[in-house]
């Protein structure tokens, strides 16, 4: 209800049965932001002189994936591999189940690690390209909980 005040009374009445009935909101992805969001809620009365009132709430997110597949963790270790594609470039390929998510990472030393890329697993699990350099890199997938 856009501009309310607290006197104003709800739209819809639900009585009987249906007050034990869960009420889905979809909430679109895009409204929520990085970081910490907010979910605020009122509950209004559908008569100034009703005496009853209930409240529950619930959140919960499914990540969807491309596909429809939902991105879950890896029952075992996916095997990576190094395959090169001509004499300066090779890619990094994992073979895993569609809809997973993973970030490839790549580190000079073992222990500072720089993001490369994060991506969904498709049909044929994810293949990622990179060119060769003078430096020695090591290369690494995690699976990521969300995108």
């Amino acid at each position: 209800m856009d501009n309310a005040t607290p006197a104003d009374l709800a739209t819809a009445s639900i009585s009987g049965a249906d007050e034990q009935i869960w009420h889905w909101v979809p909430l679109a992805l895009r409204a929520l932001q990085p970081g910490n969001n907010v979910f605020a809620a009122e509950i209004r009365q559908s008569s100034a002189t009703s005496s009853d009132v209930s409240f529950d709430l619930e959140l919960s997110i499914r990540w969807p994936t491309p596909g429809g597949f939902i991105n879950t963790p890896p029952a075992t270790t996916p095997i990576a591999r190094i395959v090169p594609t001509s004499g300066s470039a090779f890619n990094f390929v994992l073979s895993e189940t569609t809809g997973r998510i993973y970030t490839v990472e790549s580190s000079l030393n073992l222990s500072n690690w720089t993001l490369e890329s994060t991506l969904f697993t498709g049909p044929l699990g994810l293949s990622v390209p990179f060119q060769f350099n003078a430096a020695r890199r090591y290369y690494r997938a995690k699976w990521k909980a969300s995108p």
